[in-house]
This record gives C-alpha cells, structure tokens and sequence, in this order.
C-alpha cells in the first residue's frame, strides 16, 4: 500500500494576526452571532396575538403605530408615535435619519405596527404623488404602470426606508397579520380543499423581510381559563383524592421560531433557538433574550 500523503496543518490554519489593512476593513474570524438587541424582527400573528404587546416590551424602541394599538398596551416599555398621516410619517423618518447619522440616537429599534397598514399608507401617498388631478387618477400603485411596475415601486421605497433606518445606526421590526386562506390540495377526485393561514402582505414584500431579518417568528395567543393547581379533596367513602383547583383566566403568548414563519414557523441562525417560547404578557423580550441565552451557553459547552 502506498503511504499516505499528509498535509501540514500549518497550511489549513488562518494567521493570529492580520494586517490593519485588513482589520480596518472588518476581516475577522471566529462565531459572532447576532445579539437580540441588534436583530432586524419580522414578526407575524393573527389578530390579537400579541405583536404589538410584545415589540412594546423591547427597551428603547419608538413604534411608528400605523393602527394605533399600541397606547393599549399596559406595560409597555417603548415609545410610539401614531401615524395619523403620511406627513407624519414621513416627518419621523426624516428626524430619526437626521439624528441616526448625527449618533444622537434616542432610540435602538424602530418598529413598523403594524407593516400592512404602512404599506397601505405608503402605497395610497406614492398613487397620489403619480396622480393628475385633471387627468389620471390612481388609487393604489398596482393602477399605476404595466407589467407590476407600480408594486415593484412600491417596494423599492419600502424597503429604501428600511435600509435609511439600518443605515443611519438602527435596527428594526416589522409586524404583520396573518389570515386563513382556503387552497386547493391535488387534482380531480383526489382533490380536497384545506386551510392555511398566510401573511396579509404580499409575498414579494414578505420575501424582502423574511430575507432581511435576523428573526421571523409567529406569536400565538394561548390565553385561556387554566386550573392552576390541585387540592385534596376527601370522598364520602373516606378516600382522598386530588382534584384540579377553580379555574381562573391565564394571560399567555407564545413565539414559535422554527423554518418558516408564514407557516406558523420561523427563521432562525442559531442552532436550538428553534421551538416555542413561552411569554409573559409584561415582559416578553426579556423571556426571548433568556431563551436565546439559553441556546448560545448550550452551543458553548
């Protein structure tokens, strides 16, 4: 048998050191994931799920409120600003732009509450501008072009104000609804009609997000009357046994992070974030952050 040819692994291993020219540029090795507090969020959920109650527990947050859902959250721990109007809009993007890149940032996260509604909004302000009051009229940007110019402008701007907000030292978070939509499995007799739930956004935007988050995620209502215990409870035959306790309404949230979050999943880049978290009502993001402590300490071991 001929011998085996080895390779020195001096060859396969990186230097300790490099040049500044290249440090200077940002080359460098080693696992750095991404902390919670600098994650871009696309978070999905049927109505009433908890979005909003959940981006309003994340510290140093200002909430652009499109639907104005956030004054009723009771612990919140953000800022918001309802969008009563595009010029509202876009007055607070062009402040938080202006100090983002000035380093005055008074906030960490800018979160979009929800992103159907700003994309209503968005959509209605562009259709306007590309109006002729004595001429053409558009309603919304898919009346506007040919061929899906209008929505493929619709989300170039949308996502040029996300990359302003990155761009100028933020981090962001989109909230979106999902709602039941019956398809078509198989064909001729063998055909049965099932349902999903999908986002309300279009899956050209929805792609976008997902793409550029470090999270998708669906959040999920549990709440529910719950027993919360057991007591002993003796039987006339003398016997004693256990038996659930009254009752009572248990304010619950769940996030689920697996593979895809418009299938009631989600996406994630650390190995054993994937599952449910359960959430406290008031503080939420302080239960994900232990659960994505939780996973990077396992990963460590």
């Amino acid at each position: 048998m001929p011998p085996v040819e080895t390779v020195k692994s001096e060859s396969l291993s990186l230097p300790n050191t490099l040049p500044d020219c290249y440090t200077q540029l940002g080359v460098t090795s080693g696992w750095s994931p991404v902390l919670p507090k600098d994650m871009r969020l696309f978070l999905l959920s049927e109505s009433g799920g908890g979005k909003t109650t959940f981006i309003s527990n994340i510290p140093r947050t200002i909430i652009l409120d499109f639907e104005k859902g956030s004054q009723e959250v009771i612990h919140g721990r953000g800022h918001r600003v309802w969008m009563r109007n595009y010029q509202v809009y876009k007055n607070i993007m062009n402040l938080l732009i202006r100090d983002g890149l000035a380093g005055k940032h008074h906030f960490d996260r800018v979160a979009f509450d929800t992103g159907d509604a700003w994309v209503v909004m968005v959509d209605r302000a562009m259709a306007e501008e590309r109006s002729d009051p004595s001429g053409k009229v558009y309603e919304t940007m898919g009346d506007y072009g040919s061929h899906g110019a209008g929505y493929s402008a619709l989300y170039k701007r949308l996502l040029f104000d996300l990359d302003q907000i990155y761009k100028a030292g933020y981090t962001w978070a989109v909230t979106g609804h999902v709602a039941e939509k019956d398809i078509t499995v198989g064909t001729g007799k063998s055909a049965e009609t099932i349902v999903v739930k999908r986002p309300v956004m279009s899956r050209g935007i929805v792609s976008s997000l997902e793409a550029q988050s470090e999270l998708t995620a669906f959040l999920e209502d549990r709440s529910g009357v719950r027993s919360t215990g057991t007591i002993t409870k003796k039987l006339p035959n003398g016997q004693s046994v256990e038996v659930p306790t009254p009752g009572k309404m248990v304010r619950e949230f769940v996030l689920r992070i697996e593979v895809e979050a418009h299938r009631h999943e989600g996406k994630r880049r650390i190995d054993g974030l994937a599952g449910v978290v359960v959430l406290s009502e008031d503080k939420g993001w302080d239960d994900f952050v232990a659960h994505w402590q939780k996973a990077i300490d396992n990963l460590k071991k």
